[in-house]
């Protein structure tokens, strides 16, 4: 049992035709034994369209060399060469124009030899001869060959998982049925993609996903008995997410962040709140990100003014954990990074009151920052 498929091999074809007609209609040929295959155009066809047209002709392939003659309505496609076949039980052969089965799904192969070409290390199946058959007379048979078989992949370009039902002939799919119903498999298949794609994919921040996995990871380096999520917790649950669905859009509706979450005990999730907080506000009220980075001291930036009246930078870990502080000027530049906010202010901040001064000549520098009134969030930070 052969089947056809779309593919097909070239022909290198000299043709004889009457003088004006078309004998480029969409397959592979080359004229005057040239090695150079051409291939019909849109216009070619047009002007064939609702013609018939008689072509005659050999197509050569090795050593071998068929002859032909058919007749072209200008409505059907034919084919003089050997068309690329899949055979039950596995393998492929190629079906000679010589059989005579033109456009047919399924075909029995009558007469088939193996060929061996120069060049080639393995022979040729070519069907020599075949007898057109329909899907139904299989089916008919009630074979032990007959088999049901759900096929399910992941198509990259629409990101979903395709289930499609085939009974198939030994092996040979004879016909195949979509399925609107997920079947189990999906998830594993879903899964599969998921993982290849990569876990930040699935989230709406992906800066988010990895700040929340620094803070915890923080956190269990200072509270024991924390356990911190590796990748391979966060791969576990993207593969866990996975069941019932068959496309990243429902893996993304799911929230990968809200599950990781999830995870983590109760008491972690408090804990987590009050040893590696998200923000932390400056005595003058504003509020800042803490960021929390692997092999890197959590820290915070801010104008310097926003630490005027302070002698101390905020803490994390129940006060263990002095945040390192980006003092920035105006222009939003970091002119001081540290942890010792008083020390900053005795030797450093003088002569650097003088540089901004003369930069930032409307901006506020008094003379005792310590002892200075921070501006108000959201309000104007100058005289």
């Amino acid at each position: 049992l052969v089947t056809p498929t779309m593919g097909m091999g070239q022909a290198l074809a000299q043709t004889s035709a009457p003088a004006g007609t078309i004998t480029r209609f969409g397959y592979r040929i080359a004229a005057n034994d040239q090695a150079a295959p051409t291939l019909a155009t849109a216009d070619d066809l047009e002007r064939v369209r609702g013609h018939a047209i008689h072509v005659e002709g050999s197509a050569r392939r090795g050593a071998d060399t068929y002859t032909f003659a058919w007749d072209f309505d200008g409505d059907t496609r034919y084919d003089p060469c050997e068309i690329a076949a899949e055979l039950a039980a596995g393998g492929e052969a190629e079906l000679s124009p010589a059989s005579v089965v033109h456009g047919a799904a399924l075909v029995v192969a009558a007469r088939a030899e193996q060929r061996h070409e120069p060049g080639r290390r393995a022979p040729r199946t070519v069907v020599e001869s075949a007898a057109a058959i329909e899907p139904e007379w299989l089916l008919e048979l009630g074979d032990d060959a007959l088999a049901e078989h759900t096929r399910v992949t992941f198509d990259p370009k629409t990101e979903r998982v395709e289930a499609v039902s085939e009974t198939r002939y030994e092996g040979l799919v004879i016909d195949a049925t979509p399925l609107a119903e997920v079947p189990p498999e999906a998830a594993a298949c879903l899964a599969e993609a998921a993982r290849a794609r990569g876990a930040r994919a699935f989230v709406d921040d992906p800066a988010a996903l990895d700040a929340w996995l620094a803070r915890v990871r923080f956190l269990a380096e200072h509270h024991p008995g924390t356990s911190a999520p590796s990748e391979d917790d966060v791969t576990r649950v993207l593969t866990a997410m996975c069941e019932g669905k068959r496309s990243f859009a429902e893996l993304r509706r799911a929230g990968l962040l809200d599950h990781l979450r999830a995870e983590l005990r109760a008491e972690d999730s408090v804990a987590l709140e009050q040893l590696a907080p998200a923000r932390v506000t400056l005595p003058g009220g504003r509020a800042l990100v803490v960021h929390y980075e692997p092999d890197r001291p959590p820290w915070v930036e801010s104008r310097l003014q926003d630490f005027f009246g302070s002698t101390d930078g905020p803490r994390v870990a129940r006060g263990q954990v002095p945040l390192v502080l980006h003092l920035l000027a105006p222009n939003h530049r970091a002119v001081q990074v540290t942890t010792d906010l008083a020390g900053f202010w005795e030797r450093h901040y003088p002569s650097l009151r003088k540089a901004l001064m003369r930069r930032y000549p409307r901006h506020d520098w008094p003379e005792d920052p310590r002892s200075a009134t921070p501006p108000a969030p959201g309000g104007r930070r100058r005289r």
